[in-house]
Order: structure tokens, then C-alpha cells, then sequence
């Protein structure tokens, strides 16, 4: 997941758009990562 996050940063440097991102965005994977990330914060 992270290499996709990296591609997408990289490309948008460039100034690329992007479109159907909503299936990173829904993909198990990545609502994992963000689940965790919510865990986690302590809120500083």
C-alpha cells in the first residue's frame, strides 16, 4: 500500500489527476491502515 501511496504522491508533483481512486480508498487494505492510524492517536 505504501508504494501505491508513494506513486500517487509522485505523480501529483507532476501534476497528474487522478480519477477511480475509490478503490484504493475502499480496499481492505488501506480501511486496515486507517482503522489503526484512528487506534492510535493520542490526540496531540
Amino acid at each position: 500500500m505504501q508504494r501505491k501511496y508513494d506513486e500517487l504522491y509522485s505523480n501529483s508533483l507532476n501534476g497528474n489527476n487522478f480519477y477511480k481512486l475509490i478503490d484504493i480508498i475502499g480496499s481492505e487494505e488501506n480501511i486496515r491502515l486507517a482503522y489503526r492510524n484512528i487506534k492510535t492517536n493520542k490526540g496531540e
